[in-house]
């Protein structure tokens, strides 16, 4: 007697948006539960409706604006140590050369020769959740820089761009822009709810150091991020 055949079909599931519930677990693997809907951790979606029951828990923690994607940093917001964003930048090297450069006699004039002098950062901290509270573990730093190049030149002429007339003095190339993190704190406080649990409280300062580099000299600016706040709940 041959057995029977094991049937290697998936589980009939649903996919987010699917107005029926002919299927008791969409793809995510959440349960539909009659008018509750899909039944999420903290909150649950009515696919018939289109939207969830109640608001986000953590509020607009990336901003108000619900279709940015990473802050719209898709080419810089790899999460590849799993850290929460507290903090993100930008600053303009080529600004930040020239405003620093003291250009030879005769090259009191410059312009940008080619390349993207804009650097953006973002900076994510690490965090230790436990029952006995959270702890600031430490705070990183990601960036997207690339080359460009400066001519320092005499405007003979006046009009305010390089051409044939001017007299070239100096043409930097291979300067770059960069960040890392300057320095950081952390401060904790705690508090006692009415049922018991105990919500812990850490305010994180971070400062960020602005860097650009080239072959003339390198040159700094302090930036310090609005103070970050996350919270977690110990219930008894």
């Amino acid at each position: 007697m041959k057995p029977s055949p094991v049937s290697t079909l998936p589980p009939p599931v649903a996919a987010v948006g699917d107005a029926t519930a002919d299927v008791p677990v969409e793809f995510t693997g959440k349960p539909y539960i009659g008018e509750l809907g899909y039944a999420f951790l903290f909150r649950n979606y009515r696919a018939d409706m289109g939207k969830w029951q109640t608001a986000d828990p953590l509020c607009y923690p990336d901003g108000w604006n619900n279709f940015a994607y990473v802050n719209n940093g898709v080419t810089m917001a790899i999460d590849w140590l799993g850290g929460e964003l507290i903090g993100s930048g930008s600053f303009n090297a080529y600004s930040l050369f020239t405003g620093n450069f003291v250009p030879p006699a005769g090259a009191p004039n410059f312009q940008l020769l080619g390349g993207n002098p804009i650097v953006s950062y973002n900076v994510e901290g690490t965090f230790e959740k436990t029952d006995k509270g959270i702890t600031f573990k430490g705070a990183n730093i990601s960036y997207n820089a690339q080359g460009f190049g400066i001519l320092y030149y005499n405007d003979v002429n006046g009009n305010g761009y390089y051409d044939s007339q001017d007299v070239p003095r100096i043409s930097m190339y291979r300067i770059a822009g960069s960040a890392m993190i300057g320095s950081s704190s952390s401060m904790q406080t705690s508090k006692k709810n009415e049922d018991g649990s105990t919500t812990y409280t850490v305010t994180v300062n971070i400062s960020v150091t602005e860097k650009v580099s080239g072959s003339y000299g390198t040159f700094t600016q302090i930036k310090n991020l609005a103070p970050y706040t996350i919270t977690h709940t110990v219930t008894e």
